[in-house]
């Protein structure tokens, strides 16, 4: 093994003075402690000779924008469904699916997979790899096309004007940390009852109360879930449709009918223990307890 070298003051002074006698360095630094760097880095010829033309152009709605979060797998997802709603419907105009909406269910039912992960792991030391992992990412914006099925499987989905975003759900890194905080709290807290002779049922009642308390948190930053909403637009002729009274799970079923399991994720991990052609998944890698396992092919 290669012994670590560590920098000296003779290699230090070396570096400054090689800095200091470039030139090209000096215009760099002065442009770069007043400008954005991804401004000052942009090749203006770049533009002229990459035009955004494509031999293959797929029509596609407008884009979406997750804003301040890492949604980009339910805005995705969702965008997947809209386009073949507004073409069945032949809807005119802006329309989407409602993010916050799967984004207020996706973080509740991840904060109820973490709970229960940590309830399966009373016995096994914070130490352990396992452990480590689930208390470093606990809940987070992310997430993959078969935690996406669940959702919609069990809550269905809703057009956006149902329910709009918030600040909170377009900027969640306060509240993903207030949340996470908790159930940090929970986990910590499950080890110590449980070391202490406690039964599962007491450690339950914790487990329950910290559930209630992160749906609060999700619904003050969120919003409520809508139970039932009015589906309506204008079509391609100008004419009006409304549909009251429908559930997001009607929603799904009714008027969407796709059957989200003939999808599958799709990885390439060019690694010795990754072959192709074969399924993989990641252990506590979900949303919905007894949802869609996380399948990768």
């Amino acid at each position: 093994m290669t012994k670590m070298k560590a920098i000296s003051s003779e290699e230090l002074a070396k570096l400054s003075v090689d800095y200091l006698a470039d030139a090209k360095a000096r215009v760099v630094r002065n442009a770069l402690t007043v400008n954005d760097l991804g401004g000052i880095s942009r090749v203006f010829d770049a533009t002229a000779a990459n035009p955004d033309y494509f031999s293959i152009n797929i029509k596609t709605l407008p884009v979406t924008n997750q804003m301040a979060s890492g949604r980009c797998w339910l805005f995705a997802s969702l965008n997947v469904l809209r386009e073949i709603i507004v073409k069945k419907y032949k809807i005119d105009g802006q329309f989407e699916l409602s993010q916050n909406y799967m984004a207020f269910y996706d973080k509740l039912e991840k904060a109820n997979f973490f709970l229960e992960a940590a309830l399966a792991e009373l016995e096994t030391p914070f130490e352990d790899e396992t452990v480590r992992y689930l208390m470093q990412t606990a809940v987070g914006d992310g997430g993959q096309w078969d935690m996406f099925v669940s959702l919609v499987k069990k809550y269905g989905i809703c057009p956006k004007t149902a329910m709009p975003e918030t600040y909170q759900s377009s900027h969640t890194r306060a509240m993903n940390g207030l949340l996470n905080k908790r159930l940090r709290k929970f986990a910590a807290d499950a080890k110590r009852m449980h070391a202490e002779g406690a039964k599962l049922t007491a450690i339950r009642k914790e487990k329950d109360k910290a559930l209630k308390e992160v749906y609060s948190l999700i619904c003050s930053c969120f919003g409520v879930p809508p139970q039932k909403f009015t589906f309506e637009f204008y079509d391609k002729k100008g004419e009006y449709h409304a549909f009251r009274d429908v559930t997001p799970q009607e929603f799904y079923e009714k008027y969407l009918n796709v059957d989200l399991d003939d999808y599958v994720g799709i990885i390439n991990g060019p690694t010795k223990d990754k072959p192709f052609h074969k399924m993989y998944t990641v252990k506590y890698l979900g949303n919905v307890v007894d949802g869609n396992p996380i399948s990768f092919l």
